[in-house]
């Protein structure tokens, strides 16, 4: 993919459609099917995309299977963000609202996103540090 903002619409565009299955799949078969679907389908595809990060260094970068791994990679990584829409992305946030007491769900949901979006920005924020430290 050669566009960076290219590769951006198309997996937000993936992103929502998979929200919107997942709203419409959550009255049908239960967050618990879900939830459970959701982590297997992630972990299959991030085992996915590791062995093609594993594999791609052992391979010639001439071969036709350099590029076949390139491609196996970016599949898993749309499958990992299709399984993550389906259930741990939604499904958290909806069970969150739903057992916290009344008086005190708008203070204890703002504190939970806040800590949400906190770690989500150490996180991007540290990912050049480790990117030098180790590329795989």
């Amino acid at each position: 993919i050669s566009s960076s903002n290219a590769a951006t619409v198309g997996v937000g565009t993936i992103q929502v459609i998979a929200t919107a299955v997942a709203t419409w799949l959550v009255d049908r078969t239960g967050r618990r099917i879900l939830l459970i679907v959701s982590s297997a389908g992630m972990s299959l595809s991030l085992l996915v995309v590791a062995v093609a990060f594993f594999s791609k260094g052992l391979v010639s970068p001439d071969s036709t299977l350099h590029g076949i791994l390139g491609i196996v990679s970016v599949v898993g990584v749309l499958c990992m963000i299709i399984s993550f829409s389906l259930g741990m992305g939604p499904i958290p946030w909806l069970i969150m609202s739903e057992i916290l007491p009344i008086k005190i769900k708008g203070l204890a949901g703002s504190v939970a996103t806040l800590f949400n979006w906190s770690f989500s920005w150490a996180i991007t924020m540290t990912a050049p540090l480790l990117l030098a430290w180790s590329s795989g």
